[in-house]
């Protein structure tokens, strides 16, 4: 059974499917300027949960298990899959893609021309762009957003410039500056980001599990008895302090950046567009 809140203002043309539920102060089918109420379908499918004081603009076809969090804004003629989520005032700009399984965090920032594949997970504040020389008499011509691929992370505060492509199953470090296209299965992490390792590579700080991504290997063609690196006793140390024994950083403190690096090959780096000078540092200019 669909639930609408008497306080949200649902216009016409909106088809809502079974079992939704509408919070207060909602609005669906919001039409965009040059547009009238109920010009453009808006079509939601089954199971969607809208929280309070979301927005979301006539010409959107949303699959079935849709779920955002409180005061999101979606724009309009956005395709998006199923089982969707979108945390709490997040922006979703129009003509987006976001493909079956993605999550967006809170507060994160999604331009027009952008896609979101499968599985694909933006963390919060994180904010993608689109326009490559903003208020260019050209601009409307060459706005392009990022692409994250399937199984691709972002993580919290990065942001990515216009057209960027990240790999599939590549994460993104916190507060990182992304500045060309990022491999398939990378780490990368800085201003600008560089790489630091390959998700094979990756341990979990809390000794859970060997590796946080194994599901992946296979798909990036990984040999399941690939060596993991020796934890050193600095390493060791970083563990034990996010622990919570009070004199090491917070558990959120520790990004990709502060943990051990593997060595990547300048050929391998040149290959994938992300050469660097002599100290390993990677240039922010376009090549």
């Amino acid at each position: 059974m669909t639930t609408v809140s008497p306080f949200a203002r649902i216009h016409p043309n909106v088809h809502l499917g079974a079992g939704c539920q509408v919070g207060d102060f909602v609005i669906i089918g919001e039409p965009p300027r040059g547009s009238v109420s109920g010009e453009l379908p808006t079509v939601i499918g089954a199971g969607a949960v809208i929280r309070s004081h979301t927005v979301i603009y006539a010409g959107n076809t949303i699959g079935s298990g849709f779920q955002c969090g409180h005061g999101v804004l979606l724009r309009e003629t956005n395709t998006i899959g199923d089982s969707v989520s979108i945390g709490s005032h997040t922006v979703i700009e129009h003509h987006v893609t976001i493909d079956d399984g993605a999550r967006v965090h809170s507060q994160a920032f999604i331009p027009e021309f952008s896609h979101l594949m499968r599985n694909s997970w933006v963390g919060p504040r994180a904010v993608l762009t689109n326009a490559p020389h903003p208020q260019c008499p050209a601009v409307q011509q060459c706005l392009k957003g990022p692409t994250i691929e399937p199984g691709a992370k972002i993580g919290a505060n990065a942001t990515l410039l216009p057209g960027v492509v990240i790999g599939t199953f590549a994460l993104v470090g916190a507060g990182s500056v992304v500045t060309r296209d990022v491999p398939a299965g990378a780490v990368v992490a800085g201003n600008p980001a560089r790489i630091v390792k390959q998700i094979q590579d990756l341990t979990c700080p809390f000794d859970l599990i060997d590796t946080p991504y194994r599901d992946a290997w296979d798909l990036l063609g990984v040999p399941q008895d690939h060596e993991l690196p020796i934890a050193t006793g600095e390493d060791q140390a970083k563990r034990i302090a996010i622990r919570g024994n009070g004199e090491g950083p917070e558990v959120g403190a520790l990004s990709a950046a502060s943990l051990p690096a593997r060595p990547t090959s300048e050929a391998s780096c040149n290959q994938a567009g992300w050469g660097g000078g002599a100290d390993g540092a990677i240039s922010g200019e376009s090549s």
